[in-house]
């Protein structure tokens, strides 16, 4: 039985399993992914998409976004806005992202999007770790963490590359885990993940 994990310890394993991947890895692992996430009904009834710009061989996501407004949904990326805080500001295509806080693209306009209670809004949750209990570990930061803390309408789904995933991993109360998971091998659900 593998031993369970720090986050820290997390963290440590994952990003070097996901820097060891090939630029091929990372897009053919990302279209599976996102082709996976297209065909959920999650996806078909939303009319916002929360998205991330990846960076540091995270799951790409520029074509999904290009797709998603192709298919007439509304996005939105997050910026740093102060220290621990973000919001979600709309795009209307990835020509519209600057380079912001931590080298990661941010959207460069000025349309704050305010999600209301029980809109149909999904959440694209980016993370470096994730273990077979649907449990995130990030960056470190808690961006995402506080974000969501009183929005637990959001669907949100995690997507990452399977070297990502992780036996267990010790968490903390405050840890915002996703309602879905998503690798280029399997599609773990909060409630079922085992």
């Amino acid at each position: 039985m593998k031993p369970v994990l720090t986050k820290s310890e997390a963290r440590r394993q994952a990003k070097t399993a996901r820097n060891s991947l090939s630029d091929l890895e990372v897009s053919v692992h990302s279209r599976c992914i996102f082709d996976k996430l297209r065909s959920l009904h999650e996806y078909r009834d939303c009319s916002m998409i929360l998205a991330y710009a990846d960076c540091n061989r995270e799951i790409a996501t520029t074509d999904f976004i290009q797709t998603c407004l192709k298919d007439g949904k509304r996005v939105a990326l997050p910026r740093v806005t102060a220290a621990g805080c973000m919001d979600f500001y709309e795009i209307h295509g990835t020509s519209e992202l600057i380079t912001g806080s931590f080298g990661i693209l941010e959207p460069a306009g000025n349309q704050l999007f305010l999600p209301e209670p029980h809109s149909s809004v999904l959440m694209i949750l980016p993370g470096v770790a994730f273990d077979h209990f649907c449990h995130r570990v990030g960056y470190g930061g808690g961006y995402y963490d506080r974000y969501l803390k009183d929005k637990s309408w959001i669907f949100t789904i995690a997507v990452c590359h399977e070297v990502q995933l992780m036996e267990e991993i010790i968490t903390e109360e405050h840890d915002i885990s996703p309602d879905l998971l998503i690798t280029e091998n399997r599609t773990l659900y909060k409630n079922t993940c085992i």
